[in-house]
Parts: C-alpha cells; sequence; structure tokens
C-alpha cells in the first residue's frame, strides 16, 4: 500500500491531520497548522504543536504573506 494509498481511505480531517504533522516533522518548525476558507473567514482545520487549535478563526491580516504558508484558494 502506497502513502497515496492510505491518504485516499482516511477521512479529510484524518488526511488534514497527516499532512500537518507530516509538514511539522520535516521542518524543525515547533508547530503547523492548515487553514481554510469557510466561506465566513478563515478556520484552522488542522493542526500539531505550538499552532492555533483546530476551530479557531483566523484574522486573515495577521496571516504571514510567503507563499509557503498561505495559499489561497482557486
Amino acid at each position: 500500500e502506497t502513502p497515496a494509498e492510505r491518504v485516499a481511505e482516511l477521512n479529510r480531517h484524518a488526511a488534514l491531520a497527516l499532512l500537518v504533522e507530516h509538514a511539522m516533522n520535516g521542518t524543525q518548525a515547533t508547530g503547523a497548522a492548515i487553514a481554510l476558507s469557510d466561506g465566513e473567514g478563515i478556520v484552522c482545520c488542522a493542526s500539531v504543536g505550538a499552532a492555533p487549535q483546530v476551530g479557531a478563526r483566523l484574522n486573515p491580516d495577521s496571516l504571514c504573506p510567503s507563499p509557503f504558508s498561505f495559499l489561497p484558494g482557486r
């Protein structure tokens, strides 16, 4: 079973949690998060370590402008 096949079997929340965990473990970060727009703003969907809790609403003005930190949806 490949990693892609394993991720396909997970539900959306578990897949996001796996991605954010790998992102943190692959760097020297103390935390990582994935936040997405929900139509009313930006909400944290997955996090690990020193990062906003899942469900936290984020202020878009406080987000880092780096394309590696925040990628707008299409």
